[in-house]
């Protein structure tokens, strides 16, 4: 029964993956080998790809999509303008600028005085990838069931030493809602630069986990439903005079409103423990 059997497979382009790539001007590390070679690893994947950046590198992008892709959906890339502007037109920029140069809220730990997380557009990029990700599920330029975001420096950011395709990322859930990975984090400061004292407020308790960032996604309805709550959590948090990244965000979406989230427990921040739930 050959209707079946086409019914049942899962298609490449059934999952579209989301990324960006945009030089920030960090410290830590170089652009260059970091994020713009990693993207690399995610050109070779068979699924459709969709990546917001600069239009200096469209033509790469596309370039390296042909030359590392061997058995791709016809080499499907689409490539979205991203600049610093964008940054700068994030609801509440000058809002969330005056909270990330605050001194106090910089020296509630050690590590932030000297960290990328006071980057002027560190925290507003990050925040971005969840409207970066639900634009791409409405537009749905490839016909896709499913998107998933992945950040294009994943395989340097945690020492992946082998290939991304040899994870199917067809194999991610696929139920109605939106997934999550999460690793256990106490603190008596802050959660990625969101003031503890300020999350437990809003959340009513003292969280014990984190949500990841680098993998997240579903299907249309699933990140419809997170994105409304997000952009509460973030309007609410900014008038409250708190901000962090992205992860922080996520997690009091996850706190507040579990039953959108399908999260998968880790039992560290290392997103290698999700991948190997979905090697080929």
């Amino acid at each position: 029964d050959y209707y079946a059997m086409d019914s049942s497979y899962d298609y490449p382009a059934d999952v579209t993956l989301v990324t960006c790539l945009l030089d920030l001007e960090r410290d830590d590390r170089t652009f260059e080998d970091h994020y713009l070679k990693g993207l690399d690893e995610l050109l070779k994947l068979r699924n459709p790809i969709v990546v917001y950046a600069e239009e200096k590198y469209h033509a790469h992008i596309i370039k390296r999509r042909k030359e590392l892709s061997i058995a791709t959906s016809d080499n499907k890339v689409k490539c979205q303008p991203l600049t610093l502007s964008d940054i700068h037109g994030l609801m509440h920029y000058d809002k969330i600028q005056a909270l990330i140069n605050d001194p106090e809220r910089q020296n509630q730990a050690e590590w932030m005085k000297t960290s990328v997380i006071c980057n002027q557009n560190y925290i507003p990029l990050t925040l971005l990838k969840t409207f970066m990700l639900y634009k791409t599920s409405t537009d749905n330029p490839f016909n896709s069931k499913r998107f998933y975001w992945i950040d294009s420096g994943i395989s340097n950011s945690f020492s992946i030493n082998e290939p991304l395709t040899n994870f199917d990322f067809l194999k991610l859930p696929k139920d109605n809602k939106l997934l999550l990975s999460s690793f256990p984090y106490h603190s008596y400061t802050e959660i990625h630069g969101y003031n503890i004292n300020k999350m437990i407020e809003y959340v009513g308790r003292n969280p014990e986990y984190v949500c990841r960032a680098s993998i997240f996604g579903g299907c249309l309805d699933a990140i419809r439903a997170f994105f409304i709550s997000y952009i509460q959590v973030l309007l609410d948090s900014v008038n409250n005079g708190a901000i962090g990244a992205e992860e922080s965000i996520f997690t009091i979406v996850e706190m507040l409103y579990p039953d959108l989230i399908n999260r998968y427990v880790m039992p560290n921040g290392d997103i290698k423990n999700l991948l190997e739930t979905i090697r080929k």
